[in-house]
């Protein structure tokens, strides 16, 4: 079923975004769609892994005392899924009803599905619709997806012990998704970002979301995140890990501008050029001309430079380039996903994940 209704964010509302990562805690609130209030805490040690929550119960507890202490006054949660935890494809269907439509999603998942296909939610959002020569439709470009119902069950009840009820999840793809097009509605006299990358350097990995004509198409993950980093500096400096990752943050004795550290850089942006050149050969006519960086690793200038001398030809951006107005916010680049969470999607159909309860 498709979920329009269900996440509709009204004028006046409070909603109130969660990204939540194996290191830190993000979260931004709005108000009438504005963004109000960013907090960002330390996600307590072993509780995240992969961005998988190993005890609700806990999360929950440490949402209710972060909200607390950061007087966030309660409402309505959209948290953004971990990778593990859903499937998303982008799907070329041909033109079909709502429910005919809801009857073959499961089919396209045939070979990603662990468990029955009952066991899973399946949602979607049609992103454009193909006709015919008389404006008859013939076909449609869907953005899909599909999760456990026993994982959207433990996050609402997770987010209700929180004192979040939660009224959406999306998967990453999917935020980042509005984030573009947003943009691409409401800059419409500027330069769109139609054939563009976004680049999430994260605690564990790196993220590289590729838009074709200003529509989402595929993912690349690289296995190189600030994680890394920290395990080199503690080797380096004989720390441990917590300590070498306040290193990293404080650019503590130049730690940033070493060798060693020059290295992990041109590393990540190595691996990051060939990801961009393999997408550049798939899609030939819309080569890429802009990077946009978020995550942790963008406040990492010397990172960021060392991926701007990489990606020769291309213009590297940060991701508050392409932030309406109403997402401005402090270190944009650390709350990017927590922001896309909350944004209304003009009655569109959605793509989200329905609460199982309301199956």
């Amino acid at each position: 079923m498709a979920i329009k209704d269900f996440v509709t964010m009204l004028t006046g509302k409070r909603l109130v975004g969660f990204d939540i990562g194996d290191r830190y805690v993000k979260i931004a609130v709005t108000v009438s769609g504005r963004i109000k209030k960013c907090v960002i805490v330390k996600t307590p040690d072993g509780l995240v892994s992969d961005g998988v929550i190993l005890s609700m119960d806990a999360m929950a507890d440490c949402l209710r005392e972060t909200a607390k202490s950061h007087h966030i006054a309660h409402g309505t949660a959209a948290v953004v899924m971990p990778d593990p935890l859903v499937y998303t494809k982008i799907v070329d269907m041909p033109a079909m009803t709502e429910s005919q439509l809801n009857y073959n999603l499961p089919f396209e998942f045939r070979d990603y599905l662990t468990d029955d296909k009952s066991n899973y939610i399946f949602d979607y959002a049609v992103r454009r619709i193909v006709t015919d020569v008389d404006g008859e439709p013939i076909g449609m470009n869907v953005m899909a997806c599909a999760v456990l119902k026993r994982s959207i069950a433990e996050y609402r009840s997770m987010f209700r012990r929180a004192g979040f009820p939660m009224k959406c999840a999306y998967p990453a793809e999917y935020v980042g998704d509005m984030i573009i097009r947003r943009y691409a509605a409401e800059k419409c006299d500027n330069v769109k970002p139609e054939h563009c990358c976004l680049v999430d350097v994260g605690y564990k990995s790196t993220g590289l979301y590729f838009y074709h004509d200003g529509n989402y198409v595929v993912k690349h993950t690289v296995a190189i995140g600030i994680s890394d980093f920290d395990d080199i500096v503690a080797e380096q400096l004989g720390v441990d890990c917590h300590v070498a990752h306040s290193y990293v943050l404080s650019d503590y004795n130049n730690v940033c501008g070493v060798g060693y550290a020059e290295e992990f850089y041109a590393d990540l942006a190595s691996e990051m050029l060939q990801t961009v050149n393999f997408y550049n050969h798939s899609y030939a006519s819309g080569r890429l001309s802009d990077i946009y960086i978020y995550g942790g690793g963008y406040g990492i200038t010397r990172l960021v430079d060392a991926v701007r001398d990489v990606l020769v030809g291309m213009n590297v951006h940060p991701i508050s380039d392409v932030f309406c107005d109403d997402m401005k916010c402090d270190k944009p680049w650390l709350f990017a996903n927590a922001c896309g969470a909350t944004l209304e999607n003009s009655g569109e159909t959605v793509i989200s994940v329905k609460e199982a309860a309301d199956e």
